[in-house]
């Protein structure tokens, strides 16, 4: 409160990775952020998605102005993005000597931090920090889960219909609970997806496969009062994600929303969900291809109740937006 903040935002027609791992569209980018740097003058300079700061390499900093980048996920190191391509080495040329004139570098959770120092050894680990990303808890507590007495469990997943967010492995783990401790569960599945996609397809068909059709429910993107009528029914919140390649899930908000209903989750150990989910208070973190172990605390938390819902609205109230907000400013003055 009380300081100037201007917000660069130029999205390109190609994905950022791609269009700014070309030196002269990064150069072009810097250009533009060069000439609102001159004239605000700040103290601090903060690249909020990975790729922007390829332009970092083409830009004039004064001395005494800090450089900050948060690394989220897949785009962390973006030469990764492009094995096999020109754009590799171009990439890393740009990105490795763009990332040696930042101060620092927020992580939105160790599993990011770990990835992007098995990347590039050479950068400094002490340059970079943890700080996980939060929700706006006055969109979500105010709308505390509303358990109704019902035949059927309601488990929900919400987010793209992505390989890397495990939705096959979750799938396939449900059948298991199914024969193992029963099929009193409904899977609802929140999110935009295409219907001739192929992944969209292989998972439809493993449904069919295993005769869940009728308890999966694809309802495509939710408006918010939709989603929150699904989150105040839901008894569990179940994403399971992989390393596709190069993409991985690098936090997962979701789970905290999830949380913030008192809603139990579970999500994958390797993964950003690993400072997410508070294991065995909030949820579970389990391996996404042990279907037995998944099947397992499903029947903990829906069966035998062993999360309790108190102890996830207090986690989730614990990565407030303006508490990471505050945690970001003294990143910013201890760097």
């Amino acid at each position: 409160e009380g300081n100037d903040v201007k917000v660069i935002a130029s999205p390109p027609l190609l994905s950022a990775e791609r269009y700014l791992a070309n030196p002269v569209r990064a150069y072009l980018a810097a250009k533009d952020i060069q000439n609102i740097i001159d004239s605000f003058n700040p103290n601090v300079v903060h690249f909020l998605v990975e790729p922007y700061v390829n332009a970092l390499f083409f830009l004039k900093i004064k001395l005494d102005t800090k450089v900050f980048l948060t690394v989220h996920g897949t785009s962390s190191f973006t030469p990764a993005l492009f094995e096999g391509n020109i754009l590799h080495s171009v990439s890393s040329f740009l990105i490795k000597r763009s990332y040696r004139k930042l101060t620092g570098i927020i992580a939105v959770s160790s599993y990011t931090k770990k990835y992007l120092l098995g990347k590039d050894k050479n950068f400094p680990e002490d340059k970079i920090k943890v700080i996980t990303n939060g929700i706006d808890l006055k969109t979500f507590l105010s709308n505390s889960n509303t358990k109704e007495n019902k035949d059927k469990s309601s488990i929900v997943f919400v987010g793209a219909i992505k390989k890397r967010k495990g939705i096959l492995e979750a799938i396939k783990a449900l059948d298991v609970y199914r024969k193992k401790y029963g099929g009193n569960f409904t899977y609802t599945i929140v999110g935009s997806y295409k219907e001739n996609d192929p992944y969209v397809k292989l998972v439809k068909s493993e449904i069919k496969n295993l005769n869940l059709e009728s308890l999966v429910t694809f309802t495509g993107r939710l408006e918010d009062e939709q989603l929150d009528s699904i989150y105040k029914r839901a008894d569990l919140f179940l994403m399971l994600p992989i390393q596709d390649g190069a993409f991985f899930e690098g936090f997962g908000l979701v789970y905290l929303e999830a949380n913030s209903y008192g809603v139990a989750v579970i999500g994958s150990k390797n993964s950003g969900a690993v400072d997410a989910i508070e294991d065995g208070k909030t949820g579970y973190l389990v391996n996404p291809f042990n279907l037995n172990e998944v099947a397992e605390k499903m029947n903990t938390i829906l069966n035998e109740n062993k999360i309790n819902k108190d102890d996830c609205v207090v986690w989730s109230k614990q990565h407030d937006v303006k508490i990471k907000v505050k945690e970001v400013l003294n990143f910013y003055g201890q760097a």
